[in-house]
């Protein structure tokens, strides 16, 4: 309504444009069907922290304890404190004091009173083991959570600042067709999951409590170490600076939290806007049957959904997915460290900001309040769609005063219309976009020279006689012959070799991929596991065995690995689960000496993987200490044929748990088919044995 004045009421105007693009009968139930698909990352409280321990797999789901600070940042940052090499690539400041490798190895490791001055004998722990007592043990579990391992096994591809799904997995599992959007959509959505779980208030203050008692035991660390450094200055064994092991830890972390949020967000944004252009195409090229605009009710009628055709309302739900992806990437895809010591702090905001921000009416100002955070992304996208939409009907005004020389309200297209459904999405994602700028600035390259950490790392000086390689056992396969083999183990290598496409600077580490192969039919072996893992203990440990290659896990081209190349199964529903695979085994499990087996049910040492995967994904996990094969087990053990794929989706899932349920179903057919036939030739049997 227009004020008494006659001035436009550019709220009320804006709302009633909104109306015209897009009716609210409409909006309402796009929201809901949105939850509804589970595209988008709604739900993460379904995996974490159930009010039971339910171990074994129940209901399609492993839970897993989660130590929110991954275990093996301890020793990331003990690499750091020595070299100055920060997770980006960047460099700490020149004049930033180190620890020596010597202190790293004499003192960081060691019992206080081996080596600090006699007040600190006292300390139970060393400084290490004080940390690791943190990160989560039985004399420090309350910051533990429970989670499902769907949403660990995202995290720790996060935490590494890995690649959330590889270019090369990417296309196996055709998440560019159409026909596969909600699987695109929900390894995206996995991935924002990730920072939903990490800011949920509780776990965030937990993560942010760890970190808060390992800077601690790090501060008793150099107080006693620089008491060290000053004693042997004194004694003239040069100059020996006091070093600031607290700050170093606080510099790290900061750096670690940044990889993880830019990989992160840059991945999802760059799937998002893939995904997004030809969707946008379909949708301006596709004409409906007749135009139709509104009022009609949200439902079906003769292929009509209220006034848009069933492509048309497909293709729309597609863009609400992705805009709804990209909104929880925008304001949850951060890692705020208010109340982390030796972390500078954010200035507080005032009230007349927290105000002004809450209107949606100013460019938005980033809060750790990851709620307030949400709400005024929210406000902020509708008044900048609102705005646009002004902006698109002055402009329509001003092109039909210069054509015709008169003013007027410009005929509406019918809702159905294409060019109007293409010119409301763009309104919105380039209020999106801006939304997104304001908030979190232009994209950042996440390291140096475009880098991912782990390839950087595996380039530095010394990182060249890592274990890297595979030793690959042939074993005996009645059937297979020597031309067959000779076939699959050409494939085999071509496909494994085939990696890395997206990543910057991995030749040099592509040289190192290599395979050793054994055949087991030369040295007297059966092809049983145990018979291997005996065999390959003592090669490890000889003068022949190849240098930089994995020495506690093997790899084995069984029955299986050979047919899943000659003679692949069907492609699966979605695609990317039956590809060529392989069995990897670890030569140092024990099922009597492991810890938390119950998180990895029916894992006996063994785990069949994509070829694929070998080398920018099992090779990365081992090397950066992420996971081993226990670890991996929880997320191949749902696939029909327990072959580790990857990242897992609802859909994934969902058809898994329908196959192994055809299986079982035709067994116990099968089982009854042979009693209903023998069971009465049995009987008979026992009467001429007895009667």
């Amino acid at each position: 309504m227009a004020d008494p004045n006659n001035n436009i009421n550019m709220p009320e105007l804006m709302r009633a444009l909104m109306e015209m693009r897009v009716p609210e009968h409409v909006r309402a139930p796009v929201h809901q069907a949105s939850r509804d698909r589970g595209n988008a990352p709604f739900g993460v409280e379904e995996d974490i922290n159930p009010p039971w321990r339910p171990w074994g797999g129940d209901n399609g789901k492993v839970w897993i304890v989660d130590r929110i600070l991954e275990p093996q940042t301890l020793l990331h940052f003990l690499e750091f404190a020595c070299t100055g090499d920060l997770p980006s690539g960047k460099k700490t400041a020149p004049a930033t004091q180190l620890l020596s490798v010597e202190e790293a190895n004499d003192y960081f490791s060691q019992p206080y009173s081996t080596w600090a001055p006699a007040s600190f004998h006292s300390e139970p722990e060393s400084a290490v083991g004080g940390a690791s007592i943190h990160i989560g043990s039985y004399e420090d579990y309350a910051r533990l959570q429970t989670v499902s391992k769907d949403l660990h096994a995202m995290k720790s591809r996060v935490w590494e600042g890995m690649v959330p799904v590889s270019e090369r997995r990417w296309r196996e599992r055709g998440c560019d067709e159409t026909e596969n959007f909600n699987v695109a959509c929900q390894l995206m959505s996995g991935v924002v999951n990730v920072f939903h779980y990490l800011n949920q208030d509780k776990v965030k203050a937990d993560l942010r409590e760890t970190y808060n008692l390992i800077w601690a035991r790090f501060e008793t660390f150099e107080r006693a170490l620089n008491l060290v450094r000053a004693a042997a200055e004194g004694e003239g064994e040069g100059n020996k600076e006091p070093v600031s092991v607290t700050s170093l830890w606080a510099e790290f972390m900061t750096d670690h939290y940044e990889v993880m949020v830019n990989t992160a967000y840059n991945w999802v944004s760059e799937h998002v806007d893939r995904l997004r252009g030809p969707v946008l195409d379909r949708l301006s090229s596709h004409q409906p049957a007749e135009p139709r605009s509104g009022p009609f009710p949200v439902e079906t009628v003769q292929d009509f959904v209220g006034p848009y055709d069933r492509v048309q309302w497909d293709l729309t739900n597609q863009l609400h997915d992705l805009m709804e992806i990209q909104a929880h990437a925008d304001h949850s895809i951060f890692l705020p460290m208010d109340g982390y010591k030796s972390v500078p702090q954010p200035a507080e905001e005032n009230q007349s900001s927290v105000d002004a921000q809450a209107t949606g009416m100013h460019p938005l100002v980033f809060t750790p309040d990851r709620e307030r955070r949400r709400e005024r992304y929210v406000m902020r996208l509708k008044v900048l769609s609102r705005e646009n939409m002004v902006q698109n009907v002055m402009r329509e005004q001003m092109v039909l005063y210069a054509m015709t020389g008169t003013r007027g309200v410009v005929p509406p297209l019918p809702h159905n219309s294409p060019a109007r459904l293409r010119a409301t999405s763009e309104e919105q994602v380039q209020a999106q976009k801006k939304a997104g700028l304001e908030l979190r600035g232009p994209r950042k390259v996440v390291c140096e020279e475009g880098q991912l950490k782990w390839v950087r790392q595996m380039k530095r000086p010394g990182a060249e006689m890592q274990s890297w390689g595979f030793v690959v056992y042939r074993v005996p396969l009645p059937g297979v012959s020597d031309e067959e083999f000779g076939e699959f183990k050409g494939k085999f290598e071509a496909d494994a070799a085939d990696w890395g496409s997206e990543l910057k600077g991995v030749e040099g580490i592509r040289v190192r991929s290599k395979f050793h192969w054994v055949d087991a039919r030369e040295h007297g072996l059966d092809g049983s596991i145990e018979a291997l893992r005996k065999h390959f203990k003592t090669f490890a440990e000889s003068d022949d065995f190849p240098s930089r290659f994995q020495d506690d896990i093997f790899l084995v081209a069984d029955e299986h690995s050979v047919r899943s190349s000659l003679n692949p199964l069907p492609e699966s529903v979605p695609p990317g689960d039956n590809g060529p695979s392989i069995l990897a085994v670890d030569d140092e499990f024990d099922a009597k000496n492991v810890e938390h087996l119950e998180e990895s049910p029916g894992f006996d040492g063994q785990l069949r993987i994509l070829t694929s995967l070998l080398w920018d994904e099992l090779s990365v996990f081992l090397e950066r200490q992420t996971y081993r094969l226990m670890e991996m087990w929880p997320v191949a053990m749902r696939h029909p044929y327990g072959v580790y794929t990857g990242p897992v989706t609802r859909l994934q899932e969902g058809n898994w748990r329908l196959l192994q349920t055809l299986k079982r179903d035709s067994l116990k057919m099968y089982v009854l088919r042979i009693a209903k036939w023998t069971l009465p030739l049995v009987l008979l049997g026992l009467y001429w044995t007895w009667g």
